[in-house]
């Protein structure tokens, strides 16, 4: 009987130590359950936030495209507006400078840089490229056109060079201008082109000259093959020297009178 007591007793004990800890089990699990819940209500709330956060940005990216769009269309339409205006202006320009040109030449009040435009007795045989180091530019100033006292009929392309350490570079060239008549004659550049005190003149024919010369009374220099824009000419490798060649070519412009 006491052993039958004994074990119910301590039947008694477990079960109370067992109950005891499911209770403190228990008790974690809901204080734990509790901290969860909490932790998702507080991560749907920043959910539901950054939502909103991301929805106002998509607004402000379509204002931002929109207002972009509309700018981009209004300063195309200011571009193509300021293209017109520049090319009217252009134009009108242009012309006006064609027209002065043109006065110029009749009223025979353009500026020249060049030898004696007479008839000359010798002539080359075949291309040549020449440059007249008798008459650089007195000043500063604008090149229009090239003159002339041609045997005939044919072609010439001008050249600009500027001083540079002793030597020449080719720094503008012209298009093969022709010459349709002979005598003393004036062929207008297509663009007048500047020049500073001090350039030279260059001149080269492709096919047999059409400009005679006389010796002893300048310093024309010249050369067999033509010298490209941007090559450096040297007197050194020119020949010619002792003849002192004057050819009767020149070029017109307007020149800056108080340089």
């Amino acid at each position: 009987m006491k052993s039958m007591i004994k074990k119910f007793l301590a039947f008694s004990a477990i079960t109370v130590l067992l109950a005891g800890c499911a209770s403190q089990d228990t008790q974690v699990l809901q204080d734990k359950n509790k901290s969860l819940e909490q932790q998702l209500t507080s991560a749907n709330s920043e959910i539901r936030q950054l939502k909103q956060t991301e929805s106002e940005l998509r607004d402000t990216i379509g204002e931002l495209r929109q207002t972009a769009n509309v700018l981009t269309t209004e300063k195309t339409s200011r571009v193509e507006e300021s293209s017109s205006l520049r090319g009217q202006v252009r134009k009108f320009v242009q012309n006006n400078i064609d027209n002065l040109k043109s006065f110029m030449v009749q009223g025979n009040i353009l500026d020249y840089v060049g030898s004696e435009l007479v008839p000359r007795a010798k002539l080359d045989k075949g291309p040549i490229f020449i440059v007249d180091f008798a008459n650089a530019m007195p000043s500063d100033g604008v090149l229009t056109g090239v003159g002339g006292n041609f045997t005939k009929p044919g072609m010439v392309t001008v050249k600009v060079l500027h001083p540079v350490e002793g030597q020449h570079v080719v720094t503008w060239e012209s298009k093969p201008l022709e010459v349709t008549a002979v005598g003393k004659q004036q062929v207008q550049f297509p663009v007048s082109v500047g020049v500073e005190k001090g350039d030279i003149v260059g001149y080269y024919f492709a096919s047999t000259p059409n400009v005679g010369y006389d010796v002893s009374t300048g310093d024309t220099l010249y050369a067999d093959a033509d010298v490209a824009l941007g090559a450096t000419v040297s007197k050194v490798f020119m020949s010619g020297a002792t003849e002192r060649r004057a050819y009767s070519l020149g070029v017109y412009g307007l020149l800056d009178t108080n340089n």
